[in-house]
């Protein structure tokens, strides 16, 4: 995830059709299985 608003997240993502694209999906998709934070955050 590079950024986010209140609607959506917006990632970059690699082997998209052989491809490095960014999309942008829902906060809400079904394709968005949880959030969450990096060990070294804490």
């Amino acid at each position: 995830m590079t950024s986010y608003d209140n609607t959506h997240v917006y990632t970059v993502e690699g082997n998209r059709s052989d491809q490095v694209k960014r999309l942008k999906y829902s906060r809400s998709s079904h394709l968005i299985w949880g959030y969450g934070y990096p060990d070294w955050v804490y």
